[in-house]
This record gives structure tokens, sequence and C-alpha cells, in this order.
């Protein structure tokens, strides 16, 4: 288990601070946004692991209150499209804000 406090990436943009934001819980214990890791992925470019996370994201819906905390963050393009299209995906599917249950 990691525990990881003041997580921050410098990108073009600036530097981008990576939140630690509850995900849910697997086993009594608390996991990682996976939207925050995704993001972090992205900015180490460690693309294998991003996109298993979106992926993950896409079929099971990202938090919108997570997505739009990060997009505050000043984040390469391409990855603000990425998040972008998380929310439009949830707008379309008409689907509220997962992530504030468990994911086991």
């Amino acid at each position: 288990m990691d525990l990881i406090g003041g997580f921050a990436i410098r990108t073009d943009g600036g530097i981008c601070r990576l939140p630690a934001l509850e995900g849910g819980t697997r086993q009594g214990v608390p996991t990682a946004s996976p939207e925050v890791w995704l993001v972090a992925y992205r900015l180490m470019n460690r693309h294998d692991r991003a996109d298993l996370l979106a992926g993950y994201l896409r079929r099971h819906g990202a938090a919108p209150d997570r997505v739009r905390r990060l997009l505050l963050e000043p984040l390469p393009a391409a990855v603000r499209r990425e998040l972008e299209a998380l929310l439009d995906r949830r707008k379309r599917l008409g689907g509220g804000s997962p992530g504030a249950g468990n994911e086991s």
C-alpha cells in the first residue's frame, strides 16, 4: 500500500497538483481515485496504465466532481480533452456521480 501526499507533476502550463481523493473502498481499505491516477499516469507518460484506467472509467463512469476538480489544473490539451470526454459521456448516458459507494 502506498500513501502519497502533496503529489504534483510539472507540466508545460505549470504545477499540476493531484489531490488525494478517495475512489471507494476495497475489502475495507480506501482506494485512490481512478480519475486522479488516470491524469497522473498520463503526465508521467505511463500510457499503458492510463489506457487501462481510461477503459475502466469509460465502462463504469467517471465521478463528475473529481473530473471537474482535475480540470482546474494546468493540464496538457490532450489530457484535458480526455477528461472532458469522460464528462460528456456521463451526460449522454444520463449518469449520476459514481465513486460515493464501494468499488469491490
